[in-house]
């Protein structure tokens, strides 16, 4: 009898700590290649960013018809946010990253696509999705 309680009880343990795993699974990263496809009222684009995640801060390189462009942001959790400059346009990227997908929105800052103010100021955001290569 002592012996069929101490399975049980041990039984249980085990499929505690293998449910416990499967629901706490480690954070995704942003480390890799990705290949992003852009959304926008202009039309449909798409570039490459190669990305290097070190705990919570990002670095990397944008490639796209704008060239070769440095990338700086942060993740916390699963969202994330990264900035890289192209002839005066801060451009945006925030979204989450679920395995080896990412979505949400680019942000463009003094957008030529969008009416400025005075000082020439605007925004104009878009979509984006991408898959880690």
């Amino acid at each position: 009898m002592k012996k069929s309680f101490i399975f049980i009880v041990m039984l249980f343990v085990v499929l505690g700590l293998a449910a416990g795993a499967a629901v706490t699974r480690a954070a995704d990263s942003l480390t890799g290649n990705w290949n992003m496809s852009v959304d926008s009222s202009r039309g449909k684009g798409t570039s490459i960013f190669v990305l290097q995640q070190d705990g919570e801060e990002i670095t990397g390189t944008y490639q796209g018809v704008s060239g070769k462009i440095k990338v700086t942001g942060k993740i916390q959790g699963s969202d994330f946010e990264y900035i890289f400059n192209y002839n005066g346009i801060d451009i945006t990227y925030k979204g989450k990253v679920e395995g080896n997908k990412v979505s949400g929105l680019v942000e463009y800052k003094n957008s030529k696509s969008v009416v400025s103010d005075r000082a020439g100021r605007g925004t104009s955001t878009s979509t984006f999705t991408g898959e880690k290569r």
